[in-house]
């Protein structure tokens, strides 16, 4: 049987291998699908980690979202297209919006995207519960 830590970080790890927009965004939807079973079934654990994928998912999101502008042009490079081209090639990655991301999405993404890695932590653990001083 596998245990929640093993998962959580099975997680992390295909996170830290998502190598488009689209893979880290369909990550952070289950963590959200997730997040949402596990308050259904009152299991705190399992939406705090939940909650913490999602963060990660974002950061992710921002990071991919750096080496977009990188890609901007397309199959020419940033060259003037060459005659019988077509003007929007089939080929050319997603935008954020073909991607399903929307404004709201964008912000959070750009929030935690600008933090050190040290700010990020420290927020990242907001959506375990917190626990009485005794009880550790």
């Amino acid at each position: 049987m596998r245990t929640p830590l093993v998962r959580y970080d099975a997680a992390c790890k295909a996170l830290a291998a998502a190598r488009s927009v689209d893979e880290a965004k369909s990550i952070r939807d289950k963590a959200i699908a997730i997040k949402a079973y596990a308050r259904q079934c009152k299991n705190k654990d399992l939406e705090a980690d939940a909650f913490e994928i999602r963060k990660r998912a974002e950061r992710r999101l921002g990071e991919l979202k750096k080496l977009l502008p990188l890609l901007k042009g397309g199959i020419t490079g940033g060259r003037k297209p060459i005659v019988g081209l077509r003007k929007k090639p089939t080929n050319r990655p997603p935008t954020l919006a073909e991607s399903g991301i929307d404004k709201n999405l964008l912000n959070r993404i750009n929030l935690v995207s600008e933090m050190t890695e040290d700010e990020f932590e420290r927020a990242d653990g907001r959506g375990r519960p917190r626990r009485h001083p005794k009880e550790r």
